[in-house]
């Protein structure tokens, strides 16, 4: 009796051990490796300027501009004299872009001053390859009859896009 606990022991321990060895040689391991990289380049930027337009004795001077700045010094004798600048923007990375803010400030109102500066809508959205343009038209006011004692009027603008 005692042999044949022992035997069905061993046989136990057998099939136990023949169970885990099959289930080892069945069961597989999967491993997952991965790399995320971002490759997002944003680069909206101005591109070009260029005058359009000239009335009067209007004298557009020489505007330049980098990736994100433009300056112009614009001359203006006498009323009705005006000058349109075509501002061109591209979007050269590869993350498309929504307008978020327009703001052009003055020190100067124009009743201090009868220099005007007015600019067309600027496109809402600037996917990536697109380019937009606009105009800044910079006018002395028609209905001046003298002289003003303030004769120059600065502009800061900014004009801001983020990401869509």
């Amino acid at each position: 009796m005692k042999n044949k606990k022992y035997l069905l022991i061993f046989i136990l321990l057998l099939a136990i051990s023949i169970m885990a060895i099959g289930y080892a040689s069945f069961a597989t391991s999967i491993s997952i490796m991965g790399t995320a990289t971002i490759n997002g380049e944003w680069d909206v930027r101005i591109t070009n300027i260029e005058t359009i337009q000239t009335t009067g004795k209007a004298s557009p001077g020489e505007p330049t501009f980098s990736n994100t700045t433009i300056n112009f010094n614009a001359e203006l004798y006498e009323p009705g004299d005006e000058i349109k600048y075509k501002i061109t923007i591209a979007n050269l990375g590869n993350i498309n872009a929504k307008l978020d803010d327009v703001l052009f400030m003055s020190k100067e109102t124009d009743e201090e001053c009868p220099i005007t500066f007015e600019t067309s809508e600027i496109a809402k959205t600037l996917n990536v390859d697109e380019e937009t343009s606009f105009t800044i038209t910079i006018k002395f006011k028609d209905n001046v009859e003298q002289m003003p004692e303030i004769t120059t009027k600065s502009i800061t603008g900014f004009i801001s896009y983020v990401q869509n």
